[in-house]
């Protein structure tokens, strides 16, 4: 993602949009991430990311979208429901992201975690150096929620023990480095207590952004 966008910013685009490869986006979804940032952007800053959330195909339910933060903790995060009208948040999910050029050129690229956090981190970095995150009304794609953590979570101890620090469930470096970035010395304390959540919470997802 990356280097798609850095090869993207060679043709310094008025936005880029984020998508994962696993979303499909419902018909109108482009035309409500402009008119979202349109309205926004009329009466602020121009410097406002537009987040699209997505549903289960079948369900209709929420799979990702925006999150609030309610306290220090970088990683507790609470979703914000989908409403007919746009409403702001602290950091998202990746899935349909709407960024436009004034804010990369406040915050920058995306960082270079492993395959995980780096929404999240964007964010969070957006929110800090002054920009605005604003949830679209409604629904803008379709995505299944990834099963990655709750399949791992019903393993035996002895391979959870195995397996926490693979890409997918629990990279320590990237881990400790979105620590560090937004919770400075605590991460001291946090990092390893997200370690532990993961390797005993039998049956239950840990809280936070880990459920990617």
């Amino acid at each position: 993602m990356r280097l798609a966008w850095e090869r993207a910013a060679l043709d310094d685009p008025d936005f880029y949009l984020w998508m994962n490869d696993d979303t499909v986006l419902l018909p109108d979804a482009p035309e409500v991430l402009f008119r979202v940032w349109d309205e926004v952007s009329s009466f602020a800053e121009r410097r406002a990311i537009i987040v699209g959330a997505c549903r289960d195909p079948d369900r209709h339910t929420r799979t990702y979208g925006g999150y609030r933060r309610p306290g220090r903790h970088p990683a507790r995060l609470v979703p914000v429901a989908s409403t007919d009208h746009w409403i702001e948040c602290d950091t998202f999910n990746g899935n349909i992201v709407l960024v436009p050029r004034e804010v990369v050129r406040v915050v920058g690229m995306i960082r270079p975690f492993a395959h995980a956090i780096g929404d999240v981190d964007y964010g969070l970095r957006a929110k800090s150096a002054g920009c605005r995150v604003i949830l679209a009304p409604g629904f803008l794609g379709e995505c299944l929620l990834n099963t990655t953590a709750e399949e791992f979570l019903r393993l035996p101890f002895p391979r959870r023990l195995l397996n926490v620090f693979s890409r997918k469930i629990y990279p320590p470096v990237s881990w400790f480095r979105f620590y560090w970035a937004h919770a400075g010395f605590m991460a001291i304390v946090y990092w390893p207590a997200s370690l532990i959540g993961w390797l005993w919470r039998k049956g239950r997802r840990p809280a936070g952004v880990s459920q990617r």
